[in-house]
Parts: structure tokens; C-alpha cells; sequence
């Protein structure tokens, strides 16, 4: 057998070992639910700045709320970052108290 033989065979062992092991990989993200609508990640977050446009608010103003006791952000180092699902619900209990609907 001569060197190109052996390292051709060399590369089909690595290339089929590496298939393999994507398949398994892409098979357990499928079973955990890993790119199916269902799956969600723990915590959605988004920037400060993210915030401030989606809100339609000043940097400063975004900062400021961001920094609020009771407001679901939370830092990374020295970034700020805001929980999108904590958002919504407290959007939605911001508007409660406003309605009236909901003690402080």
C-alpha cells in the first residue's frame, strides 16, 4: 500500500467518524426540541439599546429603568441586558396598576 492509500483511508475514517458524530449531535437537538418552533431558550435577552427602541425611549430613560428595582434586567459584567419575558409581564403589570386593576 503506498502513502496515498493510506492517507486517503485515513480520511475516509475521519470524515465518516465526523458524519457520525454530526448526526448524533443534530439527533439529540432534535429530541431535546432544539429547532422546533417548541423549543425556547431559558432567557431571551436583548441590550439596553434594544430596549430603548423597542420602547421608544431615550438611551438615558432605558438605562434608568433598566437600573429599577423590580425591572427584569441583569448584568453580565458590565453589561446590562433585559429578559424578554420578564418584560412582558412586567409591561403587563405596569398597565394593571395604571387600570387600576392591580395594587403596587
Amino acid at each position: 500500500m503506498n502513502n496515498e492509500d493510506v492517507i486517503q483511508q485515513i480520511t475516509d475514517i475521519v470524515c465518516n467518524r465526523f458524519e457520525d458524530m454530526i448526526k448524533s449531535m443534530v439527533s439529540a437537538n432534535l429530541e431535546n426540541g432544539i429547532g422546533s418552533q417548541d423549543y425556547s431558550p431559558l432567557v431571551e435577552a436583548i441590550t439596553v439599546d434594544e430596549l430603548a427602541s423597542l420602547l421608544k425611549i431615550s438611551k438615558p430613560v432605558a438605562y434608568e429603568l433598566a437600573n429599577n428595582e423590580g425591572f427584569p434586567s441583569f448584568r453580565i459584567g458590565k453589561n446590562i441586558r433585559v429578559d424578554k419575558r420578564g418584560l412582558s409581564d412586567w409591561m403587563s403589570k405596569q398597565t394593571a396598576v395604571r387600570k387600576g386593576t392591580q395594587q403596587t
